[in-house]
Formats: structure tokens, C-alpha cells, sequence
């Protein structure tokens, strides 16, 4: 998850509620940039809006925020500190290629754990779409791109949220992950061509062709 977002989790986790205002002074941030991250986290179903506590002021009282039982299940999850303990500990331990070779199989695994049913036998596009619901249903806020080049058509995966926050940054491994993942999940080899992790403003995982393919990264 976005590292704004999983902040705005935690302080409305110590808050119990909050206003945009109030968010916005806490986090540094400003007020526009505050509102895209609380519609993405409202429409993850990680907040809501609740009903303002009785006071005297006078005039339209303020949109007060609180977390669903989703959002308290969310920012409970492992803490992005502990993730980067484990992958600094991890890396002191391997060599690049089996850091590398190691996350390529967790992406395999997790493809696999995400979605049990078997897409094989699923035209492309729809194995896709498939695709791009489990990996929003995990966080990645995926989408699903299709244009047409010198008569060939070209389909893309874009994901506009990163689970692991700026993680990737310095662990590029876990954008290998997700490149095996999503490999995986679409059944046909993919490039990674723009990275959250190098402020682009989506991931974006490229195929051509629309014949399925299922790859082996090990």
C-alpha cells in the first residue's frame, strides 16, 4: 500500500475519526493530494464517512472519516518496518541471483494462491480482466489496457497502487515478484516497462499477441 495511505490508517486506527483538515496538518501533506488518497482508500472499502459528533459550531459540519472493519484488518497487517527488516535479512543471506530466483517463485506462488481456479483455458482478454480483479482485490488497483498496432493487438496490465509502499525502491526483487505474479496470472511473459518504484505514474506489464501462453521463470 501507498506509504500515505497506510499512515492514514494508522492515525485514524489511533484517532478512532478524523477531518480532512486534521489529516492533512498531521501528514504534511496538501488538501487536494489528501482527497485522492481518501477516495482510493474509500473505494478499497477501508474507510468510511461517519456521522459528526454533536458540537456548537455553527454552520456545515466537517466530513469526519473512521475505519471499516477492512481498514482495522489492513493497517494490522505486517508493518512496512518489519517487511524491510526481513528483506534487508534476506539479502544478507543470498546472492542477487537467488534473491532474485527466490521472489520470481513467491511471485509464482502467490499467482497461484490468488487465484485457484484454472485460467487456462480462458480466452486472453478474459484471463486478463480475471487478472486485473485479483490483483485490485489485493491492492494493486489494476486495470486492464488493449489498443491495436499495425493491425496486432496489444494488451497491458497497469496496477496504480503498490502493496509494498516505497519498499521496491530499494528492493527491486519485489518488482521481479510481481513480474512473475503477473506472468502467471495472464498466462504469457510480460515486460515491466514504467515503475511506481521510478515515479512513474503506474506500473504497466506488457504482452503481445493474444495467444496464451503459460511461462516457467524458475
Amino acid at each position: 500500500m501507498h506509504a500515505t495511505r497506510q499512515r492514514i490508517l494508522e492515525i485514524l486506527q489511533e484517532q478512532g475519526r478524523g477531518i480532512a483538515a486534521d489529516l492533512a496538518h498531521w501528514l504534511d501533506i496538501k488538501p487536494p493530494s489528501l482527497r485522492y488518497h481518501l477516495l482510493a482508500l474509500e473505494e478499497s472499502g477501508y474507510i468510511q464517512r461517519v456521522s459528526s459528533p454533536a458540537s456548537g459550531d455553527v454552520g456545515r459540519p466537517a466530513v469526519h472519516y473512521a475505519l471499516t472493519p477492512e481498514g482495522r484488518r489492513e493497517v494490522q497487517r505486517c508493518t512496512p518496518w518489519l517487511v524491510e527488516g526481513l528483506l534487508r535479512q534476506l539479502r544478507s543471506l543470498s546472492s542477487p541471483d537467488k534473491m532474485t530466483r527466490l521472489f520470481q517463485h513467491m511471485g509464482q506462488q502467490l499467482a497461484r494462491d490468488f487465484e485457484s481456479q484454472d485460467l487456462a483455458a480462458m480466452p486472453s482478454v478474459e484471463r486478463f480482466q480475471r487478472a486485473s480483479q485479483t490483483l485490485s482485490a489485493h491492492g494493486y488497483g489494476a486495470t486492464v489496457v488493449q489498443k491495436q498496432v499495425d493491425g496486432e493487438s496489444l494488451l497491458s496490465l497497469q496496477t496504480h497502487s503498490c502493496p509494498y509502499g516505497d519498499l521496491p525502491r530499494e528492493y527491486r526483487e519485489l518488482c521481479q515478484m510481481d513480474l512473475a505474479l503477473v506472468s502467471e496470472l495472464v498466462g504469457q511473459p510480460c515486460s515491466h516497462d514504467q515503475v511506481l518504484a521510478h515515479d512513474d505514474d503506474c506500473c504497466t506489464f506488457h504482452v503481445t499477441g493474444l495467444g496464451a501462453t503459460r511461462i516457467e521463470l524458475a
